[in-house]
């Protein structure tokens, strides 16, 4: 009796302990993958225009943005793709795609539909909020 008592004590204990250790592996795992996918872009953070002073793009790690050139404040989603970065402005549905290069703190962007390069510096300045 003493034998199959201390068995099924043993077996409910490594049960238990195996649920908790597999719930718990799976869930911090999850929580990471998500995290890094949002948070892998080389382009977060807040970039000035070097041809444009003052006009300044703003990346978040949820994979929104805000343009902001002074007068005019846009809100955008963008989705990088490594070598090329979709934005897509709030109130349009097309995204514009340009390729892009990050050098250290500088950044070049090619936008396609009038083939212009610009080049953008790391900046510590926030970019203002739009509401």
């Amino acid at each position: 009796m003493k034998k199959i008592t201390l068995s099924i004590t043993s077996l409910i204990l490594c049960s238990l302990l195996t649920v908790f250790c597999l719930s718990a592996c799976s869930n911090s795992d999850s929580k990471s993958q998500s995290t890094s996918e949002v948070s892998d872009s080389s382009l977060i953070g807040t970039w000035e225009s070097v041809e444009a002073p003052g006009t300044f793009y703003t990346f978040n790690e949820n994979g929104s943005g805000i343009q902001n050139s002074g007068q005019i404040i846009l809100n955008f989603t963008y989705a990088d793709k490594g070598t090329t970065v979709e934005i897509t402005y709030e109130g349009t549905t097309e995204p514009q795609v340009c390729e892009y290069t990050i050098d250290g703190d500088k950044l070049s962007m090619l936008y396609p539909d009038t083939n212009t390069t610009l080049t953008y510096t790391r900046s510590n300045e926030k970019s203002a909020d739009a509401t």
